[in-house]
């Protein structure tokens, strides 16, 4: 039995509200503490000092391991030092504002991009993607979470205006700030229609370092790549970070006790081809989804790359799951159309309620290490995010079905004609 559509609407605005209203107020309170705020501490004054050390950010900034510290690339520097000018107090400040800024941008997108029927299912939407423990997580710890999110959703929107140059900068500003908008340039290139905005976020890609070299010398560059990016490609922490990765090292070693001490959490070489190929793998999925669709509906695959790009990180923290939010929405957006079944329906719902429980909120006593619940629990962040892409997918059977029969008949020239076909029609 299906529960009516506007029980569901007035059931999430109201959860939502709730959840929204607790969460500013814990923001308020962590400004108000000031630079006293541990969280703060330990994570917006990183970045910050990264930039009050332009010339040796890497050096003048080391945390305790290998993946604290100012882990960012050289740019990020420059964006933090006009952030942090004012101190930390004020520099969060400013952070809050841009974030508020970006995260209004995106979720105007997302609404342009997959409209909700109805304006009370579209601000239940609006208001079950912003309940997500990782928005409030991202904000109390002023990370640039909101940034990564826009540099792969609004460039979609700024293509279908044909303002190419404006999402190639945005492509290339997410990646100078955190790397993670460079995996948009394949689905990019694999449809002619786009090539002028992949064609302007490479030129991006180029120039900025150039631009900034009066700041940057350019061995800030070989000691990032080099030097502090191969061990973050090797750690992870089990039972903390949300991914795979931690989901796998934690089976492996039969943890019985959280932990977050790097040196024992070193990926073999085994598990990090392993977390390569589910990376390759979703970025498959989300070409063939973009292929699938035929130019329509153009958040899916985005929705599906982000996805697997939570998967594969190894050190996926809960507030990187700000990255979830298309599928979020996508998933939503789903649960409150008429036609939704209820196994579908119960599927969504869990997996937007596992992303309403903070990731570092602590395991229940009854759910004790050795019992048989503990795992899912710590690994509800990643299921749900496998849930949200199963149904993104499921939701597209027929055209899955069709594009799987032109592969049978045509062979590869089918997924080729993207490249080499006439340009398909963009989504309004």
């Amino acid at each position: 039995m299906r529960l009516p559509v506007t029980l569901r609407v007035y059931s999430i605005l109201l959860v939502s509200s709730v959840l929204i209203l607790r969460g500013l107020i814990d923001l308020a309170t962590h400004f108000l503490a000031g630079p006293s705020a541990s969280r703060i501490l330990s994570d917006l004054n990183f970045i910050l000092c990264g930039g009050r050390h332009l010339d040796t950010p890497y050096k003048s900034c080391p945390g305790p391991d290998a993946v604290t510290g100012f882990i960012y690339p050289p740019p990020a520097a420059f964006y933090a030092h006009w952030v942090g000018l004012w101190g930390l107090q004020t520099g969060f400040a400013i952070q809050t504002v841009i974030s508020v800024v970006v995260l209004a941008l995106t979720v105007r997108a997302l609404i342009r991009l997959a409209p909700p029927e109805g304006n009370a299912a579209r601000w239940a939407v609006v208001l079950g993607c912003l309940a997500i423990a990782p928005v409030s997580m991202s904000f109390v710890t002023g990370h640039l979470n909101f940034i990564m999110l826009a540099s792969f959703v609004l460039p979609l929107t700024l293509m279908g205006k044909r303002r190419s140059a404006a999402a190639g900068v945005w492509i290339a500003a997410g990646f100078w700030l955190k790397l993670y908008s460079i995996m948009l340039l394949p689905l990019l290139l694999a449809e002619r229609r786009n090539w002028r905005a992949a064609g302007a976020g490479i030129l991006a890609l180029l120039i900025i370092p150039l631009i900034l070299l009066p700041w940057l010398p350019l061995h800030l560059y070989h000691d990032f790549f080099f030097e502090r990016m191969p061990p973050l490609q090797r750690m992870t922490a089990p039972g903390i970070a949300q991914s795979i990765a931690p989901v796998l090292l934690y089976i492996q070693q039969s943890a019985t006790t959280l932990t977050i001490n790097f040196k024992d959490c070193v990926l073999t070489p085994g598990m990090q081809l392993l977390i390569r190929a589910i990376m390759a793998a979703a970025l498959v999925l989300a070409l063939g989804q973009q292929r699938a669709m035929r130019g329509k509906a153009v958040l899916e695959p985005v929705a599906m790359l982000l996805g697997g790009i939570l998967l594969y990180a190894p050190l996926a923290w809960g507030y990187h799951y700000v990255l979830a939010m298309p599928l979020v929405w996508l998933g939503l957006t789903r649960l409150l159309r008429a036609d939704c079944g209820w196994v579908r329906g119960a599927l969504i719902l869990y997996a937007w309620a596992a992303l309403l429980l903070p990731s570092w909120m602590s395991v229940p006593g009854p759910l004790t290490p050795s019992a048989l619940l503990y795992l899912p629990f710590i690994t509800r962040y990643p299921v749900a995010l496998i849930l949200l892409m199963g149904i993104v997918i499921d939701s597209r059977r027929v055209e899955w079905g069709m594009l799987w029969h032109d592969v049978r008949r045509e062979g590869v020239k089918t997924l080729s004609a993207g490249l080499f076909g006439p340009p398909a029609q963009s989504a309004p």
